[in-house]
């Protein structure tokens, strides 16, 4: 036996186009879409193109946005309720891009991930949230850092060494980072 998956993305003419270009191109993302959506069959809708073309633009641009570091970290303090004192602090994403526009963090991630690209974000994101905490630390703010990881990190032969050396750049003690899948 052979298990066989199917699926399949429907345009239709005249509503969704008149040439056959542009119908094989709807069909495509329809089927993108129903893979997505963990379907068989999705039939192309209106607007899809211009998601698609955001989702390439994206994509596309993101290798020079991490070279310029043109992503920004926030961190969002964890407390002790009883204590109110804040323990660490969760390393969160954004991209303010001017071109194509903002990227919101539910864009950026499953994208990035279906494309391949998540680690690279990853590797940013460790490096300069790492390097934010070794200032804190200098400065005698002794708080720890916790950073999301992809399914797809953990796949990273030397992540652990890329970790280790990210540390120990900025004297950073491993306990001032957390990790979470």
């Amino acid at each position: 036996e052979i298990p066989l998956e199917l699926t399949i993305g429907v345009s239709v003419h005249p509503e969704h186009g008149d040439q056959s270009e542009v119908l094989l191109r709807r069909a495509d993302i329809a089927m993108l879409s129903a893979k997505r959506a963990g379907g068989e069959v999705a039939l192309y809708e209106p607007g899809q193109d211009e998601d698609h073309l955001r989702k390439l633009a994206i994509l596309s641009s993101l290798p020079d946005a991490l070279e310029r570091n043109e992503l920004q970290l926030l961190y969002q303090p964890k407390m002790n309720i009883r204590t109110g004192e804040v323990l660490q602090v969760e390393v969160l994403l954004r991209w303010p891009s001017p071109v194509p526009g903002p990227v919101r963090p539910d864009e950026l991630i499953p994208w990035a991930e279906e494309s391949g690209q998540i680690c690279q974000i990853t590797r940013w994101v460790l490096g300069t949230a790492i390097a934010q905490c070794g200032a804190w630390h200098r400065r005698g703010l002794r708080i720890a850092i916790a950073v999301n990881l992809s399914g797809r990190d953990l796949a990273e032969e030397d992540l652990p060494e890329h970790v280790l050396q990210r540390l120990t750049a900025h004297g950073m003690p491993a306990s001032s980072l957390v990790l979470e899948v």
